[in-house]
């Protein structure tokens, strides 16, 4: 049996759909299921508007699955699943298994893919596979070394005895460890997947310039049309290229699918071959009314059970918890003796749950501040001197991380102390 399947939290069961929608077009014969990374009611399972197959989080009965969906957000939520996901359907009689990001679109059949994995055990893509002496894309080669090798909006396994090995293993560091964090050197699931080659036998490094196109790799890959299909090409040569077979609309913005600029800040001026596919994604985008619907239900993980926003803050402050093994087995509880509670005790609730969201682009007056902090750190460097300025500069660039807030919480001051994640050690 053969199995597609994507994750998504219920905001995003629309643009799901656009996924299975243009896999069924072109593979009608492969089961494709909708996992929902997300709190249900009982009857939510009617309302999700898809006619494709939907499983429930609950349904992969993972342990502590509550713990996992306070201590990551919803990106990290999602991809820390997908092994769980992945042995759910071996478990179901699923042999050959591929999972797509949501904001993926098919434009060929899979026949390919699923005949490797009757040789390998597993596929992966890189972010780009050509070696450049001066480097050309879009993104710095150190976002691209942070986020790793592969990109994992596409991966296929087969049920084999190695391929349930990678599985297992794979899952057992996303149970733990599959934050966003840059100062640990985590990308949720994708860095993790670097060692795959290294541990495992049989595979297959794909490099058919068709699969995975995505803005990351637009400066190596030119589509063209030809008979009413797409093909890519290295960029600027002259070669007939290969088939488009699944292009990947990461950065996309959604809810502006029937305005211009939605690569923003990016101009498809440069790459002006994206612009047929981006107009195509964006008509079925409306006609599917994505953008309504990813604006008509909130992630239900944002909240406690009394409805009071989760911030990324509280997040951290719950992951360091667990590292030390301090427990709340329903962290969403509320109740006296709840993690809520110790939170409310100290003033340590957040208000709104968008403000994980503000950065230096949307925060209004944002220049000025700077200007008042830099003011600030001016006159720190002259009280201070410049010796002792830099290692205050050192110190705070790790002191600041919500982890190393929870002294906030004064009973754990002694035992949740300031830590260097340099430090770290199993010894």
């Amino acid at each position: 049996m053969k199995t597609v399947f994507t994750i998504v939290a219920r905001n995003y069961v629309a643009l799901a759909n656009v996924l299975g929608n243009s896999l069924k077009k072109y593979n009608p014969d492969v089961n494709f299921h909708i996992v929902i990374a997300d709190s249900h009611a009982d009857d939510d399972i009617y309302s999700f508007k898809t006619s494709h197959n939907v499983v429930k989080s609950q349904d992969l009965h993972i342990v502590d699955f509550e713990q996992m969906a306070f201590k990551y957000n919803i990106t990290e939520l999602c991809t820390a699943i997908k092994p769980a996901a992945f042995n759910f359907f071996f478990n179901d009689g699923s042999e050959k298994i591929i999972y797509f990001d949501p904001d993926i679109l098919l434009f060929s059949d899979l026949d390919d893919v699923f005949a490797d994995l009757d040789s390998f055990n597993i596929i992966l893509t890189p972010h780009y596979c050509l070696p450049e002496k001066n480097y050309t894309g879009l993104f710095k080669e150190g976002n691209i070394l942070f986020a790793g090798v592969f990109n994992l909006g596409f991966c296929a396994i087969s049920n084999s005895l190695e391929g349930k090995k990678i599985v297992d293993w794979w899952n057992s560091r996303l149970m733990h460890w599959c934050f966003a964090d840059k100062t640990e050197g985590l990308h949720v699931d994708q860095k993790w997947m670097d060692f795959v080659p290294s541990f495992f036998e049989r595979v297959k490094i794909e490099h058919n310039l068709g699969y995975n196109v995505a803005i990351w790799n637009w400066h190596e890959r030119e589509i063209y049309s030809a008979n009413d299909s797409y093909y890519v090409k290295h960029r600027g040569s002259e070669d007939i290229g290969q088939k488009l077979v699944f292009y990947h609309f990461s950065n996309y913005h959604f809810k502006r699918a029937n305005e211009g600029d939605k690569f923003a800040p990016i101009k498809l001026e440069k790459y002006i071959d994206i612009s047929p596919i981006d107009k195509l994604y964006s008509s079925i985008l409306v006609q599917e009314k994505v953008a309504e619907e990813i604006s008509s239900c909130s992630y239900r993980y944002n909240y406690f059970n009394n409805n009071t926003p989760i911030s990324q803050f509280q997040r951290r402050f719950y992951r360091r918890l667990l590292e030390k093994g301090i427990l709340y087995n329903n962290p969403f509880e509320t109740d006296k003796n709840s993690f809520y509670a110790l939170l409310d005790s100290y003033k340590l609730l957040s208000r709104n749950v968008a403000g994980d969201k503000i950065n230096e682009v949307n925060f209004d007056g944002f220049a000025k501040k700077i200007r008042i902090i830099n003011k600030f750190m001016r006159i720190s460097n002259r009280i201070l001197g410049f010796d002792k300025y830099s290692l205050l500069c050192k110190f705070l660039f790790r002191y600041v991380r919500p982890e190393n807030q929870a002294f906030l919480m004064k009973e754990y001051e002694e035992s949740l102390p300031f830590v260097n994640e340099n430090r770290y050690t199993n010894i």
